[in-house]
């Protein structure tokens, strides 16, 4: 019913056609050769990453690959620890607190659909990479603790042990320890 419509008004106006053929093998053609690239193509990874640029620290390196966030961190850590354990729990407690800083920070909706989030954070002897996927970091966000209060001393006891519960069930940790400590 609409099909012959648009027929009889394309016999009508043949020049029209060919203008609006010729503008569409151009702009094929424009995309075949790469112009509109990268810059021009949205993903959820680039609207978090937008509010994380905005509030992340300057130590803090953040790019996207297709729909995965990378975030690298430069962590500087007093050596005051002369156990390795200390000084991994200080690093484990600062990595959990940089992806609740992401949960937090970023846009809920676009954390969900980012694939995966990838946070790398660099100190002098251990180096600890965490791999998650968006959709559990999103999760997180409704388990921010978001202030102390003395009558819920024991909620907020409860809410760290289910945050630690979900990372750990959640996430991925991959830990290198350099050479040279001691």
């Amino acid at each position: 019913m609409f099909a012959p419509k648009i027929w009889s008004a394309m016999m009508r106006n043949p020049i029209l056609m060919i203008g609006i053929l010729m503008m569409i093998i151009f702009l094929f053609t424009l995309r075949d050769k790469g112009y509109f690239g990268e810059r021009y193509h949205a993903t959820s990874c680039k609207s978090t990453l937008v509010m994380l640029q905005k509030r992340a620290a300057k130590n803090w390196s953040l790019s996207c690959d297709k729909n995965v966030l990378y975030a690298t961190i430069d962590y500087q850590v007093q050596m005051k620890h002369k156990a390795l354990d200390t000084y991994r729990r200080e690093i484990y407690s600062k990595l959990a607190n940089s992806l609740m800083f992401i949960a937090t920070n970023a846009l809920n909706e676009s954390l969900e659909r980012t694939y995966y989030v990838v946070v790398k954070l660099n100190s002098e002897y251990v180096s600890m990479a965490a791999r998650t996927e968006g959709k559990h970091l999103a999760a997180m966000r409704g388990l921010a603790i978001t202030q102390k209060d003395e009558k819920r001393d024991l909620i907020l006891n409860n809410k760290k042990k289910i945050i630690a519960e979900h990372l750990h069930n959640n996430v991925e940790v991959q830990e290198t320890v350099h050479k040279g400590f001691k």
